[in-house]
């Protein structure tokens, strides 16, 4: 393995010990750096940022159904919500119906429409109408990069020399001081 290779180290992501509005006074980060599953002792080119997702952006859509007579008639969607790439599959949950079909129709990120495709036949006066989530789209934000350039988790511009002694070695959530 050439020294001279680079390497991007992954991405540290801040959970559960900091919030996006707080920054911990102290942060220590303690990992393992590896190549194909073993431990990397050598120089290399290393990137490093800290970050934090800010959530969530994308939002699942909601809908209601109306029923006469035991058919599905007509499904009004409630909220569109947002990120959806393709048409999300559509479940009609009720304990007495069966049969029914809807498909729905997604413009610009969002259910815009579900057409009923089969009634079915049973069902009660309120079965629910199921909506598969969007896939998630996280935001971040950047709290340092190496080189100041990571913008909202983005790698940074340039890289860092960093030389891993042989033998170091680290566990996560503990402090670890290089080798003397």
């Amino acid at each position: 393995m050439s020294h001279s290779l680079r390497y991007v180290l992954a991405t540290v992501v801040l959970l559960a010990k900091c919030s996006v509005a707080q920054i911990p006074q102290v942060l220590s980060y303690q990992g393992r750096v590896s190549v194909s599953g073993t431990p990397f002792s050598g120089t290399g080119q290393f990137k490093f940022a800290l970050v934090s997702p800010t959530g969530n952006a994308s939002v699942p859509a909601t809908a209601t159904a109306s029923v006469v007579s035991g058919f599905l008639v007509s499904i009004t969607v409630v909220n569109g919500g947002s990120g959806y790439t393709a048409a999300p599959a559509v479940s009609i949950i009720d304990p007495s119906g069966t049969g029914a079909l809807a498909t729905a129709t997604v413009s610009v990120g969002s259910v815009v429409a579900i057409t009923v495709q089969s009634a079915g036949r049973g069902y009660s006066s309120s079965p629910t109408v199921a909506i598969d989530a969007p896939p998630a789209v996280y935001s971040y934000v950047t709290f340092w990069s190496n080189d100041g350039t990571s913008v909202d988790g983005s790698e940074p511009t340039n890289a860092v020399l960093v030389r891993w002694p042989s033998g170091f070695s680290v566990s996560c959530l503990g402090t670890r001081r290089w080798p003397t």
